[in-house]
């Protein structure tokens, strides 16, 4: 079964928790981008969320950033896959995975 993650309730009322657990934490969001399978619309109910968090506070250790926000994930769900950048991070464009995120990518929330 594919999803339209703009229609899919469950999706987005987890990406919304989310964003308040990250709020509450203190960390500074400047964009969300969903990727992955429900940005391209080939998801299914075994999908992972899969979502770059884009702030300053990141950029500095990737592999402690990510461990922080895989704790916080799993808070709200365990579907849910982020990856901390630093919003300078989205535009270099040799890294395949950064090229998932500008082709594909759905920006789910934005300050």
């Amino acid at each position: 079964m594919r999803n339209d993650v703009t229609n899919n309730d469950r999706v987005n009322k987890e990406i919304e928790a989310f964003v308040k657990v990250l709020q509450r934490q203190g960390i500074q969001i400047s964009k969300i981008i969903l990727f992955g399978s429900y940005a391209r619309g080939t998801a299914d109910e075994a999908s992972d969320i899969d979502l770059a968090v884009l702030s300053n506070n990141f950029g500095k250790d990737s592999i402690e950033e990510a461990m922080v926000l895989s704790k916080l994930s799993w808070q709200v769900s365990d579907r849910i896959e982020a990856v901390p950048l630093a919003p300078k991070e989205i535009s270099r464009l040799y890294h395949p995975f950064i090229g998932e995120i500008q082709k594909y990518g759905k920006v789910v929330y934005a300050v």
